[in-house]
């Protein structure tokens, strides 16, 4: 079997037929609103937080707000009284039946909201969807994600009103592409004193490479990809979070293993 993947894909261009840019319009209509691309961010915690929705939203584009650790109440009703589009993010558990019964019973019912869990095609996605159908709810409802058409084809039986299709894979695989200084290459291609990209946007000298054999447990995390128990994350104390900021991050932050993550105690450092 061939891999094909997103770093596959090449777009080729064609005949141009216009004199400008300026004679180009890429916006779109979706869910009864317009807005500039036919882009939106990923709803991950690690991509996308209350002020890029904010700052996405008065610009006329359309954005999805993840759905861990948000007061939701808090921020429809600052984006109401904005008068501007309201998008978030919701699970299939408990919790998530209890936010909309809240939402509806305080008017704050937002434009669109996204049923989002890993594996979209499932009886609990089905469950969620015809949940909110029976309020009668206004909502544009978008669920996955999804990666086959019998899927999709449920999903709007069900009453998705979109779809959200792609699961990307797990973190780190042999096969995973990392930018060195000289090009891209396959993490199992990675050879000690390469020079590869951090997250810090910085090229540091590999020291030392480790290999695991066999299966190993994987991990979910928030909503990333699954990862090893031995995988680490940039994290910084909650408690410290309100002294924070980009300038003396690097005096807060560490890192931790996955397996020793406590929700209680870390916060995700976006990278």
């Amino acid at each position: 079997m061939k891999k094909f993947d997103f770093e596959d894909i090449n777009l080729l261009p064609k005949l141009c037929q216009v004199d400008s840019r300026s004679e180009c319009d890429t916006s779109i209509n979706f869910g009864g609103n317009r807005f500039k691309l036919p882009v939106v961010p990923a709803n991950m915690q690690s991509v996308i937080d209350e002020a890029l929705a904010l700052k996405l939203a008065q610009n006329g584009f359309f954005y999805i707000l993840h759905r861990f650790d948000v007061d939701v109440v808090k921020f429809i009703s600052q984006m109401k009284k904005l008068n501007l589009i309201t998008s978030i993010s919701i699970g299939v558990n408990q919790d998530s039946y209890d936010l909309i019964e809240e939402l509806i019973d305080i008017d704050m019912i937002p434009d669109y909201i996204t049923i989002d869990i890993a594996h979209g095609h499932a009886i609990k996605m089905k469950r969620m969807l015809e949940f909110l159908k029976s309020k009668k709810i206004k909502s544009f409802l978008i669920a996955g994600n999804v990666s086959t058409k019998e899927a999709v084809s449920d999903l709007e039986e069900w009453g998705a009103d979109a779809v959200k299709v792609g699961i990307g894979p797990g973190c780190f695989i042999s096969s995973s592409l990392v930018k060195t200084k000289t090009e891209l290459k396959k993490l199992s291609d990675i050879s000690e004193g390469d020079f590869v990209l951090t997250h810090k946007n910085q090229y540091k000298r590999v020291l030392q490479k480790h290999h695991y054999e066999g299966e190993q447990d994987l991990l979910k995390i928030n909503d990333l990809p699954p990862c090893t128990e031995n995988h680490e994350f940039y994290v910084i104390d909650k408690s410290k979070k309100n002294v924070v900021n980009e300038e003396n991050l690097h005096n807060f932050a560490f890192w931790v293993k996955a397996k020793d993550l406590n929700k209680n105690i870390h916060l995700l450092v976006k990278m």
